[in-house]
């Protein structure tokens, strides 16, 4: 893991921010692009005991009022995932067109060296595009620990033996026509090959088409990849594409509010069935569904004294699990 040697803070920004961190379940950070990036969900309890302090949720706005969730793939359980960290602030750089963020994938091993479950943790450093919400790369090691140049856009790790601006900023993650292709190619060997598998290397969907709109040259490859994924069984992401394309969706059972199809569902604080909530929904309320993550659903649901909460829901209880 690398260590922290940042200097371009000055204490009293770092105060702010740690400060807000503490006295809110929200903080913002605001780009010159007129977009911004809003953490939420702090780790509490047994969270943030066994994996530290930090953010569970980090959505980009852009200036449109578009949200991407950013690795939304990945949310955390109580098994692990991605934390984005509340003891650092975004770093952006001198133009204000990135910003590197830091994050902990982290997990439990059980059984770990020591015979019982342990903590394994490793730190990355996403670099996130201001103005369109990309993830270009999501380095570890060594890169992480560097800082930017004064007066330009320039990532330089002391001591570092390669270019680290280049290993930074060259876009990591496969394009959509890319993509489509290696996962053509291994279903053919494979029949049990799963789409969701390349998906989660390229950091999702969202962050595909923020990085690599739509356009003539991978509507086919995108296309591909929303009947795909609506053959294994998850609507919300294929109707993300759907919507960037244009492509008509007139005779697609999937809409963004959908009703509860069991008689009582319970509801999940995240997607992992130790956090049961204290609330659930009954057959035929309507809750709108804002992301899939495996057999789970964030949907939001508006209660009768007019709060709308976001909680997570089984697929199951909703009727959009085909698998």
């Amino acid at each position: 893991m690398w260590c922290r040697t940042r200097v371009i803070l000055t204490v009293f920004s770092l105060a702010i921010w740690i400060s807000a961190n503490a006295s809110t379940d929200v903080s913002t950070v605001d780009f010159a692009a007129g977009t911004s990036v809003v953490f939420s969900q702090p780790l509490k309890g047994a969270e943030e005991k066994n994996f530290g302090s930090g953010w569970k949720r980090a959505d980009f706005i852009a200036a449109s009022g578009t949200r991407i969730t950013l690795l939304g793939l990945e949310y955390p359980t109580s098994g692990g995932g991605v934390i984005f960290e509340s003891d650092y602030p975004p770093q952006i750089s001198p133009s204000g067109k990135y910003a590197i963020l830091d994050v902990l994938r982290a997990g439990i091993v059980n059984p770990g060296p020591s015979g019982k479950a342990e903590v394994s943790s490793r730190q990355y450093c996403p670099v996130l595009n201001t103005a369109s919400g990309c993830i270009v790369s999501m380095q570890t090691g060594e890169l992480c620990g560097g800082e930017w140049s004064s007066n330009v856009d320039q990532w330089a790790v002391t001591g570092y033996k390669y270019d680290s601006n280049s290993a930074m900023f060259k876009y990591q993650f496969n394009s959509a026509n890319e993509l489509w292709n290696q996962y053509e190619q291994s279903s053919k060997k494979n029949e049990a090959t799963k789409l969701e598998e390349f998906l989660v290397s390229n950091l999702g969907i969202a962050n595909m088409m923020a990085c690599e709109p739509p356009s003539a040259n991978n509507r086919s490859a995108y296309l591909s990849i929303s009947r795909q994924l609506r053959m294994d069984g998850d609507a919300i992401e294929a109707t993300l594409i759907d919507k960037a394309l244009g492509a008509p969706t007139r005779d697609d059972p999937f809409t963004s509010v959908v009703k509860v199809v069991v008689d009582k569902a319970r509801l999940y604080d995240n997607p992992d069935l130790s956090s049961k909530a204290k609330m659930y929904v009954i057959k035929n309320d309507s809750v709108r569904l804002i992301r899939r993550q495996g057999e789970w659903i964030l949907i939001e649901y508006v209660q009768s004294n007019g709060n709308a909460l976001e909680r997570w829901i089984a697929c199951a209880d909703v009727g959009l699990c085909t698998k």
